[in-house]
């Protein structure tokens, strides 16, 4: 039969025994020909069904069904196999496999329609030409298996086909994918945990799906076991073929850790139970700080390795599994499956040469990846579970003082890692403990002497005095301890006291007083003795207690500081006492000491210290000469210091020369008697001696045995700016710089009056007294103290005598702001004018705008009303009479803001005398001065100031142009409307101006100024009024023009005719008009 080329349109057909495509042969290993076939299936129970005039069709050709000797009858419930027309029943590869009974057909050619493809369709026509079935594939069977439908009965959907799982098919036999009868299955890709990953304590969903596999209808439990313990059970009921349900259980909560549980669908007869079973892995989190940080060495030594140590906090089993450890710019570097036994301790490194340094004890690994590399100087470590819960971190910094080759450790291993203060730099020798207990960790029982922070009371002490110490004793360990501190002096014990220390890490300050020891270094043994303690390394240790010999001890008796290039500068000492030199040094005014020779020296003797040797040997030769190794401090030659210092850097004894003492080139400077104080010129002269000084010798010019001495520089008052009200004491020192006892009086002089004597006690030979007076008080200004000291018999007069100036503060107002320009035009200047309300002397006064910038000036005595002005420029002459007093303050006068700023005065003591801050309110106007009505009105208040209405704007250095002859006692001015419009609206258009005169009657003027302060108006000329009265302004000029609109200054002046006393005001309005 010749192929054609077919289109259908399918309809449904149903007849009693229908026919069904059960298995496809499309595609064998090697060739497909002959060997492809077409499985058939009569699915009536009851009838048979005659394929005489059939078809099979592929997608594009026809093929006749032939009868190949085995009939075309196909009996219910019976298979039919169609082959290939030139298939051979005897032989073919299906011969063997094909039971008896199965109906065999071929087709009319070669091949079935186009020949069978891994993609095709295929169609079973009927002899009527309707379709009895169909079905279409792709390729879901491996070459040499056939394709097989699941159910026949079901309707030819891709999930009702699949390939047989018998090679070369079932031709004639069940499929090999038939369904079992009873086939529970458990959907294992839908069987799920949720959450995935769980915290502690919270539990966990299991989900999935159950399906029906089999053909009959089933029940059963879903098991959700654990191991072998079930935790929950699902019952499943009456679930019918390929019917699907799900089922859900909350179980838990878990341990911490990777957990894996199973879900088994149990079904009673089930004839397959290798779908029953699947599990579903989850995790739970560990608790943060379960392992923690504990120390990490940053920054090691060359050729050494960093590494991270870890505590474990728990006591059961534990693998690492997946955790890992990050720095702040890596993912974490993960652990292997290392298990955790009872090592406290893990070092975690990227270096295996670090696991000879590790205990045994204790846990060594290095991580799968690359370890993170630590930055010297700052980083983060994270250390993260195998869920990625971050379980411990750190930031550290070089703020954490860690050095090269030094670890830092956890002072306690529960400590917050996050906080610098659980971490200290590793205090072991080796620079780290990796594995080891930390170096840092307090013991058990620790008590340490914090011998860095000991200190002394008095600081610097002296020979006689007892000396308290305080001690700093820590409780560095972990319980409470308590014991004594002792402290001995050449073996001998001198102090000791109790200590108790309750809470571990506490500092208790232990107080010891011993009795007074000998000037110098003296070495003295300090320890703490606690039962059981773990670590005694830091309880003892010898302390040195350095005590400052007298003021005096020794002195300075002379020096060269002018040389010529035959001499040499030098300075000579002498001795009071008998000690060695040990430590002491000297120095000019740099105070940058240079040490002395350690020599002994005993009472009297001269010590001579010089620039270089060319002065030995000296006359003296009991002398000693000294030459410093360490150079020689220049001396200046018109001034210098020179200081001496004992081992404690006390100064011993010291001068500061300026060109005022006894100074000339080629003579040394001695000292009247060694044992004067040395820094008082008096004390001092040139030297007499025809070699022009006595280097290690008596000095030429020694005098006085009897000499008092009034120190200037001790010279103070208090308060040091009283004011008028206020009383004053100076205070002053009186030294006895002679040789011999003395008492006296002391007087008092001020401003060169005698003001009165005391008498002070007997004061002992080197002794000072200080010495207090009061007096006053005194009236503002500028005054002079002196003192004198009287002591009969004194031989030197020369230092009696103090001196000091006192100034006392004037009082607020004494001298007023009186006027300013601060917007000039280009031929003005800035300037602001002083009232002296008062008489003042205004030496050193300043002044200044809101930047509080002082600007000094002076003025000579001022009297009472007298006018001063202080100006930017010199072109304030240009406006001054030539009699004004006027100045430049130092510096410029300050730069007044054209809008707003503030003005203050201050006198010499930098008290504020007056003041005021100028706004827009104040009504500044370009080119004119702001004046005040009468000097001694407040400057700070608005309302006494007015625009400046004489011709130039300005009145710098004479009476001001708005200013009132006579203050009003009760008198009123009020001007309403204000703005007031005189625009013929007969709304505001005209100014009423209200007055109340403080006399019954009286001849009234009203003038009216513009802004540049011209005469516009004149309304009233002494007129006769009445004490009230209301009059008015039109707001017209004299010449009868309208003014224009803007502000102007009102100025009402009036006479009392029978007294001839007069009273006026000045004040602003503004006329408006419509814009």
């Amino acid at each position: 039969m010749n192929k054609y080329r077919w289109l259908f349109i399918f309809l449904p057909s149903f007849i009693a025994g229908q026919i069904l495509i059960t298995e496809i042969m499309y595609d064998l290993d090697g060739s497909d020909s002959p060997n492809e076939f077409v499985e058939i299936y009569n699915l009536s129970v009851a009838d048979s069904v005659d394929l005489t005039g059939w078809q099979i069709i592929d997608r594009s050709y026809a093929d006749d069904l032939v009868d190949s000797g085995y009939g075309l009858f196909i009996p219910p419930g019976s298979y039919g196999l169609i082959f290939e027309g030139d298939y051979n029943f005897n032989t073919g590869i299906y011969a063997d496999s094909i039971p008896a009974g199965v109906v065999l057909i071929k087709v009319d050619d070669s091949s079935i329609g186009n020949g069978l493809s891994t993609s095709d369709s295929l169609f079973l026509i009927s002899a009527t030409g309707v379709v009895q079935d169909s079905v279409g594939w792709t390729d879901i069977a491996a070459d040499g298996y056939s394709i097989e439908k699941v159910r026949v009965e079901f309707p030819n959907t891709p999930a009702n086909w699949l390939s047989s799982t018998d090679s070369l098919g079932t031709p004639g036999n069940i499929n090999s994918v038939e369904p079992l009868t009873i086939d529970g299955e458990l959907i294992a890709d839908s069987l799920i945990a949720d959450p995935s990953v769980a915290g502690i304590n919270e539990t966990i969903t299991i989900q999935g799906y159950v399906t029906n596999s089999g053909r009959t209808s089933i029940s059963g439990d879903v098991e959700i076991r654990d191991g072998i313990d079930i935790l929950e059970s699902i019952f499943i009921s009456s679930l019918n073929e390929l019917d699907t349900t799900a089922f859900s259980a909350v179980v838990g909560p878990f341990a911490s850790g990777v957990h894996e549980l199973d879900a088994d669908f149990v079904v009673s007869g089930d004839q397959d139970t290798t779908n029953n079973l699947s599990s579903v892995s989850f995790g739970v989190r560990y608790p943060e700080g379960i392992i923690t940080l504990n120390e990490f060495l940053p920054y090691p030594e060359s050729g050494a390795a960093e590494f991270v140590e870890l505590v474990y906090h728990g006591d059961e089993l534990l693998s690492l599994a997946g955790w890992g450890i990050a720095d702040q710019s890596a993912s974490p570097a993960l652990f292997g499956n290392v298990i955790i036994l009872n090592q406290n301790y893990i070092v975690v490194s990227g270096d295996s040469s670090l696991f000879q340094q590790t205990p045994d004890t204790s846990l060594f690994l290095t991580p799968l990846s690359s370890f993170p590399v630590l930055n010297n100087s700052g980083d983060v470590i994270r250390l993260y579970d195998p869920f990625n819960t971050l379980i411990d971190s750190l930031t550290y910094s070089s703020n954490w003082e860690y050095g090269r080759g030094q670890s830092m450790e956890k002072i306690f291993t529960d400590l917050i890692s996050a906080d610098s203060a659980s971490w200290l730099p590793a205090a072991a020798t080796s620079g780290s403990t990796p594995g080891s207990r930390n170096s840092v960790m307090p013991w058990p029982m620790d008590g340490a002497i914090d011998f860095a922070h000991i200190s002394y009371s008095p600081i610097v002490p002296s020979q006689t005095d007892s000396i308290q110490l305080t001690i700093p004793v820590i409780n560095a360990g972990q319980n409470a301890l308590s014991g004594y501190i002792y402290i001995e002096y050449n073996e001998e014990e001198l102090a000791s006291v109790e200590v108790s220390i309750t809470t571990p890490g506490d500092t208790v300050l232990s107080t010891l007083t011993i009795p007074p020891v000998p000037v110098g270094v003296n070495v003295l043994f300090l320890a703490l003795d606690v039962l059981n303690d773990g670590n005694t390394d830091n309880n003892a240790d010898t302390i040195l207690i350095k005590i400052r010999f007298p003021f005096g001890t020794i002195r300075l008796n002379e020096f060269m500081s002018r040389p010529n290039n035959d001499q040499i500068e030098f300075i000579e000492l002498v001795s009071f006492g008998t000690f060695d030199l040990w430590n002491w040094s000297f120095s000019d005014n740099s105070q940058q000491g240079k040490n002395i020779m350690n020599i002994l020296v005993t009472n009297g003797d001269y010590i001579v210290i010089a620039a270089d040797s060319s002065l030995y040997p000296l006359e003296n030769s009991g002398a000693h000469f000294i030459v410093p190794a360490d150079g020689w401090p220049a001396l200046n030659n018109s001034g210098d210091a020179i200081f001496l210092y004992d081992l404690t850097g006390s100064i011993i004894d010291s001068l500061r020369y300026d060109a005022s003492w006894p100074l000339t080139d080629e003579v040394s400077t001695e000292k009247l008697r060694s044992e004067f104080d040395s820094f008082n010129l008096g004390n001092w002269s040139l030297s007499t001696d025809t070699t022009g000084g006595t280097p290690g010798s008596a000095n030429s010019v020694t005098l006085f045995d009897l000499d008092g001495a009034l120190l200037q520089d001790s010279i103070r008052h208090q308060p040091l700016y009283p004011r008028k009200d206020e009383t004053v004491i100076v205070f002053t020192s009186i030294v006895n710089m002679g040789v011999t006892e003395f008492s006296g009086s002391i007087a008092l002089a001020i401003d060169g009056d005698e003001f009165g004597t005391s008498v002070f006690p007997s004061i002992a030979v080197g002794d000072t007294l200080n010495y207090a007076l009061e007096f006053g008080p005194l009236v503002s200004g500028y005054h002079g103290v002196e003192l004198l000291l009287n002591i009969a018999g004194d031989e030197n007069i020369s230092n009696d005598v103090a001196r000091d100036s006192i100034l006392v503060s004037y009082d607020f107002g004494s001298v007023m702001l009186n006027e300013f320009l601060a917007i000039p035009d280009s031929t003005q200047t800035e300037f602001v004018e002083l009232a002296a309300i008062d008489a003042v002397r205004m030496d050193h006064w300043a002044i200044s705008d809101n930047s509080a910038s002082l600007k000094k000036f002076s003025f000579s005595e001022t009297s009472e009303n007298q006018l001063m002005v202080l100006a930017a420029d010199s072109i304030i002459t240009e406006y001054i009479p030539d009699a004004a007093q006027w100045q430049i303050p130092s510096g410029g006068l300050p730069g007044l803001n054209n809008t707003s700023d503030g003005i203050y005065l201050f006198d010499m003591t930098g008290k504020v005398i007056d003041s005021l801050v100028y706004t827009p309110d104040w009504g500044i106007v370009e080119n004119r001065s702001l004046e005040k009505y009468r000097s001694e009105f407040e400057s700070g208040d608005s309302s006494r100031w007015a625009v400046a209405v004489n011709e130039t704007g300005q009145t710098p250095g004479e009476k001001n142009s708005v200013y009132y002859e006579e203050l009003s006692k009760s008198g009123q001015l009020i001007l309403e409307p204000n703005p007031f419009s005189p625009d013929g609206d007969d709304f505001d258009d005209v100014l009423y101006i209200k007055y109340k005169l403080p006399f019954e009657y009286g001849l009234i003027s009203i003038q009216v100024f513009d802004v540049m302060g011209r005469t516009i108006a004149v309304p009233y000329w002494n007129m006769y009024t009445a004490q009230e009265n209301i009059l008015t302004w039109n707001g017209k000029r004299d010449n009868g023009e309208p003014a224009r609109m803007g502000p102007y200054i009102i100025k009402v002046k009036a006479k009392d005719t029978a007294s001839g006393k007069t009273w006026e005001d000045i004040q602003t309005v503004v006329l408006a008009k419509k814009l």
